[in-house]
């Protein structure tokens, strides 16, 4: 009775789990948001042409309170492009666990139709290892993250995985692209503040020659 209620718990928990990742799923829209994010951006450290019409179209008080702007500008984008590094890190290595991870299903599905046992070893502790026999089954668990395993058909592991590699492929490539877009945006920026330090000394330099002429 004890074992039937505790095995009751456990479910209950996962199922808990698994509704709370399915409502913090992230929504389609987040692209077209994330679009509309790197539009600003690109408008926000375009290449300044003219400083003189810049400090004057954006109201800087002075050349000091431009460069502070493009500074926390600069610091953003970093923090981005560091966050993209991370998740870019993350997902190239999670991609080769899903491909092994496929290729050891298709190798159950194959000893499964043909009936057969499979002899492999598993890690008991560091460097520690105990031969097994493997038979036939129809059914592997998949770990989904924060403590959560679900038992899943082969048919269904593999279409999961091929899923979530095919996916990862593409938000790689997304990610990719992000970060060159984030390093164009970060040399703009730096390049805009040399140009509004470099203005801003001439005119110091220039008004320090009018006033020794005067």
């Amino acid at each position: 009775m004890q074992q039937s209620y505790r095995a009751a718990r456990c479910q209950e928990r996962i199922n808990q789990r698994v509704n709370h990742m399915e409502v913090f799923r992230p929504p389609r829209s987040c692209s077209i948001l994330y679009a509309i994010i790197r539009l600003v951006m690109w408008l926000a450290s375009h290449f300044k042409e003219d400083v003189d019409a810049y400090l004057n179209k954006e109201q800087h008080a002075s050349a000091e309170h431009a460069l502070r702007e493009l500074d926390d500008m600069l610091s953003k984008y970093k923090f981005m492009d560091a966050s993209l590094q991370q998740r870019k890190a993350k997902l190239k290595s999670q991609i080769p666990e899903f491909k092994n991870a496929l290729s050891l299903l298709q190798t159950l599905k194959a000893k499964k139709e043909a009936s057969e046992d499979i002899q492999t070893t598993f890690l008991l502790s560091d460097d520690v290892y105990a031969k097994a026999r493997v038979p036939p089954t129809e059914n592997v668990c998949l770990w989904l993250g924060a403590n959560v395993m679900l038992e899943y058909s082969l048919e269904d592991a593999v279409e999961l995985l091929t899923n979530n590699l095919t996916s990862s492929h593409a938000i790689l490539k997304e990610i990719v692209s992000d970060m060159e877009f984030l390093r164009d945006q970060i040399t703009t920026t730096e390049v805009n503040m040399a140009r509004v330090h470099n203005w801003n000394v001439k005119k110091v330099q220039a008004a320090k020659s009018n006033e020794s002429e005067n």
